[in-house]
């Protein structure tokens, strides 16, 4: 059993291990990043003699730093406002909650009543560096912050997922 208020960096770590999960546009950007720095920097290099088309390597080079800046600091940034807001619009996820489970289910009691999922319920489950992310959709999932668990129980919960038979496989 866990009793917890979901905090702003179990929204963090849950949306991180799902970038982490889904990485192929953030490799897109990044690779893409590569390259126009790269194509960037051939055009203003010795090597291409043409100097009409020097703007265009600087184009090249600042779309590739554009790129990658984006990629690297400012999606974590906005990972963490994006967090913070879900966390204070959405009511369901405000308040102490409190998680039991067995081998067939996972009960929730929150203020505005219990429910009980079976696992077979979950499309997926998805542990991240500090909390479990059991997803009930592609991008909805249920947080259990590992903060609230004992080793003991963290362990147990991994069997569980572990074994569990999720309605479709992602």
């Amino acid at each position: 059993m866990a009793t917890f208020e979901l905090r702003e960096g179990d929204l963090v770590d849950g949306f991180a291990a799902h970038r982490r999960r889904h990485k192929g546009w953030r490799l897109f950007f990044l690779f893409s990043s590569i390259l126009f720095v790269a194509i960037g920097l051939f055009i203003l290099s010795p090597l291409c003699q043409s100097r009409q088309i020097g703007l265009v390597g600087w184009m090249f080079l600042a779309a590739g730093i554009y790129l990658g800046v984006v990629n690297v600091v400012l999606l974590p940034l906005l990972v963490r406002r994006q967090a913070r807001r879900v966390l204070l619009q959405n009511k369901l996820m405000q308040g102490e909650r409190t998680c039991t489970w067995t081998d067939t289910a996972i009960t929730i009691q929150t203020r505005y009543g219990v429910n009980t999922f079976p696992w077979t319920d979950f499309q997926s489950c998805l542990e991240g560096k500090e909390v479990f992310m059991l997803y009930t959709s592609p991008r909805q999932f249920t947080l259990v912050p590992k903060r609230a668990l004992t080793e003991t129980e963290v362990v147990d919960l991994r069997r569980i997922l572990g074994k569990a038979q999720y309605s479709r496989a992602e």
